[in-house]
């Protein structure tokens, strides 16, 4: 491959941004820790990623959404996913995991889940045998989402309260942090680039495939890098160019995908955004000229440490033993567990895994007796990697693409966990993993057996634990957040009024929506500034621009020394 090819290939991956690709990041700071972001989008339906557990006290509820929304229930029985296969956290929650997450699990309902189902591989740890997830803490935070609409529109009644629904306006908000999306950058890179320098700066926020520069918080003086797919295909890739610039007005700029095989450039609407392109190109003061001129001085060392890091782990055509700790489980026709073929995301966390595990005495290439090649190869301690998973959009075929995606999300989380717990244990403790959408769906199913979009959801938070401190007994899972109910008598009330009290929100107060009480973007905030105390976001909510959701779950913590965030953190070794 050469130099002209290599620059192309580069350069396409540092602009490619298309929407519902994976993508990760990679950020700086001091103290070790890794931090995953998961977003999906579409907007997951959490009432049945997190299903409903079979209790008692939820026997209301339960009835309720077997009314509402049937064909999305577990069966009580006879079957191959049933309640008793629901993964609880909380043992006092309302909500489990579908057992669509098995891969995770060594426990259901039922108790240890028998070898004859899918279930997490065990890790030898300090010479003693333990499941996978004796080493991972699940938190659950119910009526979570965007409150934006809430407090555009404190007058409505909560029974006739409708939020804004566009996946573009709703993603726009949850990673710019922003009322007014029309303007400003992502908040990541604000904060990436708040901790000290490092050499190999542009490793700070590294983007894969789906996110845009102005998502991501890249400037014309500060472009965010971004892998097209894996490391080794960075280095050695080839094929024709594909740009979205996200980074130009989205307007006009959002669907100008330039890929040799299919654009047309004749076209009349095509026609005029190349010659704009080209235009801004020739200008030295454009903001494209200078993207291209930051990324062509970057290249050099881009390739030669990706090639490094593309080493990590071993190439699963020459050895699977890691690899295919990454890979799917679903029951064949017969009811056994069998492997599912390796997908996108088995392929993108396997990348993140090397970041995670990266060390320059890790390479093949690396020399540990000279301590300036060592420098020069290292990455940044702290390093927060995000995969955008599309997809989750489900108006249709719920049942069968949820279950493809969780099964093939678990898989991945579960390589990920496996593999660093066997490689390097000791830093298990220091890696956590947040999965958040820009929306829920509707509380009852549509005509297709499926849901539409929605508003408030479910975010779950997987923690890994010191080796030194399993999960016994599962005494560090939670599950925080309003309680839901089926209860009425909220007619009377506004939204504004509705979403004050925080202990509970009702499934029935508006048929479409469950209706968000707890801020995600205030949850961002807090996790983040837990993270990167050196970005001092407390001291300046302008990274989280949504200043009434800050005054309303941030600051408001501090006077009454109670948060539900905080709540959320709370407990861990």
């Amino acid at each position: 491959m050469n130099r002209r090819e290599f620059l192309t290939k580069t350069l396409s991956a540092i602009l490619t941004a298309r929407l519902g690709n994976p993508y990760f990041l990679l950020a700086n700071s001091p103290d070790p820790a890794r931090v995953l972001f998961i977003f999906t989008r579409g907007g997951h339906d959490g009432l049945h990623v997190f299903h409903p557990r079979n209790t008692s006290p939820n026997a209301a509820i339960n009835d309720f959404l077997r009314r509402g929304r049937p064909a999305l229930m577990l069966p009580l029985s006879n079957a191959l996913y049933t309640t008793s296969h629901i993964l609880p956290m909380d043992p006092q929650g309302q909500f489990g995991m579908h057992p669509w997450w098995e891969r995770l699990r060594s426990s259901n309902e039922a108790g240890t889940i028998p070898n004859n189902r899918i279930r997490c591989d065990s890790v030898t740890v300090n010479g003693q045998q333990y499941p996978l997830d004796h080493f991972l803490a699940f938190r659950l935070m119910k009526g979570v989402g965007l409150l934006n609409d809430v407090f555009n529109n404190p007058s409505t009644p909560v029974t006739r309260w409708q939020p804004n629904k566009s996946h573009f306006d709703q993603q726009a908000r949850a990673f710019l942090g922003l009322q007014q999306i029309g303007v400003g950058t992502g908040y990541l890179a604000k904060i990436a680039y708040s901790g000290p320098s490092h050499q190999n700066d542009l490793f700070k926020l590294v983007g894969f495939g789906g996110f845009s520069q102005r998502e991501l918080g890249g400037r014309p003086d500060r472009q965010i890098l971004a892998f097209s797919s894996s490391f080794s295909q960075l280095n050695r890739g080839s094929g024709p160019l594909g740009l979205t610039l996200h980074s130009k007005s989205c307007a006009s700029y959002q669907q100008a995908n330039f890929r040799e095989s299919w654009f047309d450039y004749s076209s009349g609407e095509n026609w005029k955004v190349f010659k704009n392109l080209l235009a801004d190109l020739q200008r030295t003061d454009s903001d494209l000229h200078t993207l291209f001129k930051n990324a062509f001085e970057k290249v050099a060392a881009t390739e030669d440490l990706s090639e490094k890091i593309a080493n990590t782990l071993p190439d699963p055509s020459v050895d699977r033993t890691f690899y295919d700790k990454f890979r799917p489980y679903y029951y064949n026709s017969s009811g056994e567990p069998t492997i599912g073929p390796a997908d996108g995301i088995t392929n993108l966390m396997y990348e993140i895994a090397k970041f995670f595990l990266y060390e320059p005495n890790n390479s093949n290439h690396s020399n540990p007796s000279d301590p300036s090649q060592t420098t020069a190869q290292s990455l940044p301690e702290k390093r927060v990697a995000a995969l955008s998973i599309g997809g989750f959009d489900t108006h249709s075929n719920q049942e069968t693409d949820l279950a493809t995606l969780i099964r093939s999300l678990a898989g991945a989380l579960h390589g990920l966990f496996y593999t660093i717990l066997v490689k390097k244990p000791d830093l298990v403790g220091r890696v956590k993993v947040i999965i958040l959408s820009e929306f829920g769906r509707h509380v009852f199913q549509n005509s297709a057996l499926s849901t539409d979009h929605g508003a408030g959801n479910l975010l779950l938070a997987i923690f890994g634990l010191p080796v030194n401190s399993p999960n016994l007994n599962r005494r560090y899972d939670k599950e925080v957040g309003p309680t839901f109910t089926e209860e009425t008598g909220f007619e009377s009330q506004t939204i504004s009024e509705y979403v004050q009290d925080l202990s509970s929100v009702s499934l029935r107060v508006n048929r479409d929506h469950i209706i968000p009480k707890v801020s995600m973007l205030s949850g961002l905030f807090t996790m983040m500034n837990a993270t990167f105390p050196e970005a001092r976001m407390t001291s300046n909510p302008s990274y989280f621009m949504e200043r009434v959701f800050y005054q309303k779950n941030y600051l408001r913590c501090e006077e009454r020394d109670a948060c539900l965030w905080q709540e959320f953190l709370d407990g861990l070794p």
